[in-house]
C-alpha cells in the first residue's frame, strides 16, 4: 500500500516537474502575482512548550533535563539574534513588501539572497542544536522533538522526488545531459501514469491541483522573523 502511494506521489511530482526540472528562476507571466517571499524566518516558538513536547518521548530524568537545557539555550540564542537584527529584519520586510507590490522579481530574488545571509548564524545554531539532540536522544526521538517544536516539518509523500528535482537544478548540466534527464523523467512519468494508475487516478492528475482555502479575514502579511 505504501509503495502504491509513493508511486502515485512520484507520478504527480514527475508530471509537474519534468518540463521544469532544470529550468532557472524566471519572472511569472504578466498579470500574475509574484510568488510570496518569506525572507527571514526565525524559530519563535508557536508549537507546544518543551515540557509538552517531551511528554510523548520515553526519556530518563537525566535526558529530560539535558534536552530542556539545550532547548532553553537555543531559544535564548534565537532571541538574541532577533534583538541584534531587529532593524535589518524590518528593513528586509519593507523591501519585500515594496518589491511584491511592484511585481519586481529581481528585487525579490535579491531579498532572498539577503535573507540567506542574515539567517546563516541562526541556521548554524539550529544545526548545532540538532547535532546535540542526536547525541542525547535516538535519531527518531530527536526528529520527533524537532517536528513538535516546529524546527522541522513532518515528512510528506513525494518529498524525496522533489528533493531530487531540486538537486538537478543545482548541477548545471550540459545540454546533452539535460535532454537525457528530461527524457528519463518523461518516460518514468508515462510508465507510472499509463501502467500503474487507475483511470480515476489519471483523471485526477489531469485537473489542476486544488488551492488551500484562505483563512477567514483574508490574507495577511507576516513580518520577517515570524514563523
Amino acid at each position: 500500500m505504501r509503495s502504491a502511494r509513493l508511486l502515485l506521489a512520484a507520478a504527480a511530482a514527475l508530471a509537474l516537474a519534468a518540463p521544469i526540472a532544470l529550468a532557472q528562476d524566471t519572472a511569472p507571466p504578466d498579470g500574475k502575482r509574484p510568488r510570496r517571499e518569506r525572507p527571514a524566518r526565525t524559530d519563535r516558538q508557536r508549537g507546544p512548550s518543551i515540557e509538552k513536547a517531551l511528554e510523548g518521548l520515553s526519556l530518563t530524568e537525566v535526558q529530560r533535563a539535558q534536552v530542556t537545557a539545550l532547548w532553553n539555550a537555543y531559544q535564548q540564542d534565537v532571541r538574541n539574534w532577533q534583538s541584534e537584527n531587529a532593524a535589518a529584519l524590518k528593513e528586509l520586510y519593507d523591501k519585500v513588501t515594496k518589491a511584491r507590490e511592484a511585481g519586481d522579481n529581481d528585487a525579490l530574488r535579491a531579498a532572498r539572497e539577503e535573507s540567506a545571509k542574515l539567517n546563516a548564524p541562526r541556521l548554524a545554531k539550529q544545526a548545532e542544536l540538532e547535532k546535540q539532540l542526536k547525541g542525547t536522544l535516538t535519531e527518531e526521538q530527536a526528529m520527533n522533538l524537532l517536528i513538535a517544536m516546529r524546527l522541522r516539518r513532518p515528512p510528506r509523500l513525494g518529498d524525496d522526488v522533489q528533493a531530487l528535482v531540486s538537486r538537478f537544478r543545482e548541477l548545471k548540466l550540459a545540454a546533452e545531459q539535460e535532454e537525457k534527464v528530461k527524457k528519463i523523467l518523461k518516460d518514468a512519468c508515462t510508465a507510472i501514469v499509463e501502467g500503474i494508475l487507475t483511470d480515476e487516478q489519471r483523471e485526477v492528475l489531469k485537473k489542476p491541483p486544488e488551492r488551500p482555502a484562505r483563512p477567514a479575514g483574508g490574507r495577511g502579511e507576516r513580518r520577517p522573523g515570524a514563523n
